[in-house]
């Protein structure tokens, strides 16, 4: 499961469960309403923070695992993900 932390009251805030692989990497966009978790085998998955449900999992058509990802620092709708075969996808 993925928990998300609030330091300032110590305690769980939301909790996402079956997450599955370990998670590598994880970003918020700009405006928190998303997180996207990337495991080790290649999976990106978001999840929508608001509604604190699983919003999709995403996968590159060109490529059989997402090294890397990034939200837009100020457009929150915007996500990049990397393979290490060189395949890139902006949505």
């Amino acid at each position: 499961a993925l928990h998300v932390y609030e330091f300032k009251s110590r305690s769980s805030k939301k909790v996402f469960s079956k997450t599955g692989e370990a998670i590598t990497l994880l970003e918020y966009n700009s405006k928190d309403t998303h997180l996207a978790v990337l495991r080790n085998n290649g999976d990106l998955t978001l999840y929508n923070n608001t509604m604190n449900v699983k919003s999709s999992t995403i996968t590159l058509k060109e490529s059989q695992t997402i090294s890397t990802f990034r939200f837009h620092s100020s457009r929150k709708g915007l996500l990049s993900c990397a393979s290490d075969e060189g395949a890139v996808s902006i949505w």
